[in-house]
């Protein structure tokens, strides 16, 4: 069933792809156990489905059975042999997505917490998920107009990615120009230009010249430059960005 979910998802067939799921649920329920980490990785799957229709409640409800399964599995392997933690800081980060799309912001922040401190707690370490983690928090914190901890937030991540990744990778440019951008929001336009700039360098290397996110970056640069009172340069990067 997770094969005919994958077909059925790419097509945008969310109905059937969430039928498909629940008989695979149901399959696993019975061979596996209704705390089995197959289990709680099927209800992720379809509390994802249901993110993608905008049905945020039911994916709540799915992703807090996950986390209370994911935390089943911690209290069962007390030594760390297992995954069990990491996939337990999985579920929260999943189950947070959900909180904040239903404007639940304290519930999303704490389950954000709490997923950095488990990272944080890894006997072997997740550079990526905490990362990940790192993102989703200063998005909220963006939201919630926390500039400043979104910032130190984005600083982190940016730092985690570089030292797996390298400094020209366009995660890690991605990471630049997300950062760049909040200092800009910020008002620090001088110190957000090298982050904006070395994030255009970087995609151009990877990217051809009509792809999405140099366009986005373009116009990241345009906003810093104009702020800066650099008008033809922001001129310049206002035409590449619709080009």
């Amino acid at each position: 069933y997770n094969v005919v979910w994958i077909a059925l998802h790419a097509l945008s067939q969310n109905e059937e792809a969430l039928e498909a799921y629940a008989k695979s649920l149901a399959m696993r329920e019975v061979f596996f156990g209704k705390d089995s980490g197959d289990v709680g990785a099927t209800l992720n799957n379809m509390a994802n489905v249901y993110q993608s229709q905008g049905r945020y409640e039911q994916a709540e409800k799915l992703q807090r059975r996950g986390v209370v399964i994911a935390e089943k599995a911690v209290r069962a392997d007390p030594d760390g042999k297992t995954n069990a933690r990491k996939y337990l800081a999985e579920s929260l980060l999943n189950l947070a997505n959900a909180l904040e799309e239903l404007t639940k912001y304290d519930e999303a922040e704490a389950a954000l917490h709490r997923a950095l401190t488990i990272y944080d707690s890894l006997s072997i370490p997740d550079a990526q998920g905490k990362a990940g983690a790192c993102n989703t928090l200063s998005a909220l914190y963006m939201t919630l107009g926390r500039l400043q901890e979104s910032r130190s937030l984005q600083e982190q991540a940016l730092a985690l990615k570089k030292a797996v990744l390298g400094s020209d990778h366009p995660d890690v440019a991605m990471s630049m120009q997300n950062l760049g951008a909040t200092i800009s929001m910020q008002g620090d336009g001088e110190n957000a230009l090298p982050l904006l700039e070395r994030a255009l360098e970087t995609y151009q290397q990877s990217y051809d010249d009509d792809h999405p996110l140099i366009a986005n970056a373009c116009q990241s640069l345009c906003k810093a430059y104009f702020d800066l009172g650099r008008y033809a340069e922001a001129h310049e990067m206002a035409k590449r960005s619709v080009a």
